[in-house]
């Protein structure tokens, strides 16, 4: 392992956890792209811009600014646990009493104690998938999640490279408190389309967000795939209601990927991808399936490891932050023209990896966390940062988002998201600590 390319970030993750609010801001670098977690050797594949293995959904050019592959529409076949669907008052016996800026934690919710193993699947399989570090690696190696709002659940999927190759989906039934699995890994694992159609595990960065009915998908987006890191321009949906054709695809993404970035616009049911270069986005609500197709916005972008997007639904503004860099679009110009984001305050956050970054309608905020107890929340019409410390009653304080002594952090990514239904939010730092719950204090 090379250590030094990793020590810098390291460092300032370290003093940005133990410190108060406005603790250091120092630029944290940018750091090495996917590269197997744990036990696994050398520097880390290259992403690539290929489709994979064989399967329906192949790449499609530029013409114009405007561009799609094909249509996709292809369902894979897989067993599943259908979540339903919540309505009416929150009535959570825990949420309802969530005092503003507190944790809460859950015990015994770790969410690898509810790994797929045997003999729920064969031991052979079981060994196949596990790769360098198991299923941790849907935290711990670069992978997000999305918060589906119709079953209040938070959905996990990710993996891939060399640190883990089951391609099943993980809930956390917030109702319940518990963990489901939605689907049972693949029987023949390794590469982007597996044969019974399913994607197969990749780092899943923060290309995972939810759609909200009508389209009530878990949109997905990743790449370095399971065992080999190979470059993946797919797009999938993911049905959390079960049925037989729980996958599908949308269109390829049509200028190359590598490590995106993703947030969906309630607005308009537009999902926006960051790949590489260019900034796409492609509407999935209120559109015939095969009249999808993406658009390129804007113009060549710097590409930076390290950025979260979140949408400030009131503004329409669409924000990234992550590894010193601040950026925000404005999704109702024409052009979708990019700005950097001049903030004032409390901009520590904006130094670290992959941060959590959500926007909170109620609070009229966008809300970030990136370990520890302080959580950030940025007034979009100011653009001042405020850190806030727990609350004084607080007795809960989440851990850094990976072991504290890990040689690198590898990010939160989506899996720090916003409840409507509880007004409040959940975070799971890492599949071997407990889930939290948290509610901003009164702003």
């Amino acid at each position: 392992m090379q250590r030094s390319r990793y020590l810098f970030p390291l460092l300032a993750l370290l003093v940005f956890v133990l410190s108060g609010c406005g603790g250091a801001g120092a630029d944290m670098g940018t750091g090495g792209g996917g590269g197997s977690t744990a036990d696994s050797s050398g520097s880390g594949g290259s992403g690539g811009t290929g489709s994979g293995s064989s399967g329906t959904g192949g790449s499609g050019g530029s013409s114009g600014g405007s561009s799609g592959g094909s249509s996709g529409g292809t369902t894979a076949t897989c067993s599943t646990t259908a979540a339903t669907v919540k309505t009416g008052n929150s009535g959570h016996p825990v949420l309802d009493n969530l005092q503003p800026g507190t944790w809460y934690e859950v015990s015994n919710s770790h969410l690898a104690d509810s790994a797929v193993e045997p003999p729920l699947i064969s031991q052979s399989l079981y060994d196949t998938i596990h790769g360098n570090i198991g299923v941790r690696a849907l935290t711990d190696a670069w992978s997000g999640g999305a918060y589906d709002t119709s079953r209040r659940m938070l959905l996990l999927w990710g993996g891939g490279h060399g640190d883990y190759g089951g391609n099943e989906v993980y809930g956390f039934d917030v109702a319940t408190m518990t963990w489901m699995n939605l689907t049972l890994p693949s029987s023949s694992p390794g590469g982007d389309i597996l044969p019974d159609g399913r994607p197969g595990a990749r780092h899943t960065y923060s290309g995972l967000q939810y759609a909200p009915p009508p389209v009530d998908r878990m949109l997905a987006y990743g790449n370095y795939t399971f065992p080999h890191a190979g470059g993946s321009d797919r797009v999938f949906t993911f049905d959390p209601a079960g049925g037989d054709a729980c996958w599908s695809q949308l269109p390829s993404l049509p200028l190359g990927a590598q490590n995106g970035y993703s947030a969906y616009d309630t607005n308009t049911g537009t999902y926006y991808v960051h790949s590489t270069h260019y900034l796409l986005s492609i509407k999935v609500a209120g559109v015939d399936p095969s009249q999808r197709k993406w658009k390129q916005l804007g113009t060549s972008l710097d590409w930076f490891r390290g950025g979260t997007l979140a949408i400030d639904t009131k503004r329409h503004k669409m924000v990234r932050i992550g590894n010193g860099h601040a950026t925000i679009w404005d999704l109702d110009a024409s052009g979708t023209p990019r700005s950097d984001l001049q903030t004032t305050g409390d901009t520590e956050i904006e130094a670290q990896a992959e941060p959590g970054l959500v926007y909170d309608p109620k609070a009229d905020r966008m809300v970030a966390w990136a370990g520890g107890g302080n959580v950030y929340t940025l007034n979009m019409d100011t653009l001042k940062w405020t850190c806030h410390q727990p609350a004084g009653d607080n007795t809960v304080t989440p851990d850094a988002r990976q072991n504290p002594s890990a040689e690198y952090d590898t990010g939160t990514f989506g899996r720090f998201r916003y409840m409507p239904a509880y007004d409040a939010f959940i975070l799971v730092a890492s599949a071997n600590r407990n889930v939290y719950f948290y509610r901003l204090p009164n702003l």
